[in-house]
């Protein structure tokens, strides 16, 4: 213990306790602290780890376990986090009419204060795309440190609606119309209506509303998210012979099919929506959704 004192203060510890008149042991018993140094948290896990001054990002890209051992008193153990499910497939277009994109992952942030255990991170899966005519799969749910965030929802199918989620899927084109769905309240958006016969509707996104054939906007707020924007809608696809399917929202999310070639995936591990199929595009597939992922930020030393 002397040694780190006389480290710090640049006195000897035989010159601190002449002026204080205490003995090495005393100086603690006054203070009720250690001298040795300050226990700041520490953690084990994750796919990734990046510093940023005082804080420590951990990224999950796969679900795992954050073990983590919180500081010594009067130190904060505040955990920041970011936690986005997994976004939904776009529909597959048929009978000459577009599908509609797929909805984000729902995008949660937020903080908690973390104790000394072993947390499990659930990573959701992207929704699959669908290989022949039918409203896209929905997203899996992420989690961390007692948080879920919803799966995205599917884009809808030939004048079916999109689903609901943690973003929503857009509508698909018909005549008589379909509406997009309804996305989580605190996690993302509304996914857009279709807007023509031809085309559907895009998907949402955690920052804002799928539109006319194009993809809700994605987010990057919260201390955990780095200023990266993530979770954007799918999307809609349009058919073929008239135009080009729809834009992925902002922060990966998949073109929806038209003459411009096949729907697009979501980005991975962006929880975006994929883009939604042309009834008369070659692959005959929508484009999937990206897969979720969890970031923790925490304070590791002193300023």
């Amino acid at each position: 213990m002397a040694n780190e004192v006389e480290k710090v203060n640049a006195i000897a510890i035989a010159d601190i306790e002449k002026i204080n008149g205490k003995t090495d042991a005393n100086i603690e018993k006054i203070n009720a602290l250690e001298l040795t140094g300050i226990s700041y948290p520490t953690h084990s896990g994750g796919d990734s780890v990046s510093t940023s001054g005082v804080y420590k990002f951990v990224t999950f890209t796969s679900s795992g376990t954050f073990a983590f051992t919180a500081g010594g008193s009067g130190l904060s153990n505040t955990l920041d986090y970011l936690i986005i499910a997994g976004g939904a497939s776009g529909g597959q277009g048929n009978n000459g009419v577009g599908a509609g994109g797929g909805g984000a992952g729902g995008y949660r942030t937020g903080t908690v204060t973390g104790s000394t255990q072993s947390y499990t991170i659930t990573i959701g899966a992207g929704g699959a795309a669908q290989t022949s005519a039918a409203a896209g799969n929905d997203g899996a749910d992420s989690s961390a440190l007692g948080v879920t965030s919803a799966g995205g929802g599917g884009g809808g199918e030939f004048g079916t609606n999109g689903s609901d989620g943690g973003s929503a899927g857009g509508g698909a084109g018909h005549s008589s119309g379909a509406s997009g769905g309804d996305g989580t309240a605190g996690q993302g958006s509304d996914g857009g209506d279709f807007a023509t016969e031809d085309r559907g509707g895009g998907g949402g996104g955690a920052g804002g509303a799928g539109g006319d054939g194009t993809g809700g906007a994605g987010a990057s707020s919260g201390d955990a998210a780095g200023g990266t924007t993530r979770a954007g809608g799918g999307g809609g696809g349009y058919r073929a012979s008239n135009g080009p399917g729809g834009a992925g929202g902002s922060g990966g999310g998949g073109q929806g099919g038209g003459n411009q070639g096949n729907p697009v995936a979501g980005t991975a591990n962006t929880g975006s929506g994929g883009g939604g199929g042309a009834s008369d595009v070659n692959s005959g597939t929508s484009g999937a959704g990206g897969s979720g992922i969890v970031i923790i930020r925490y304070i590791y030393q002193a300023a």
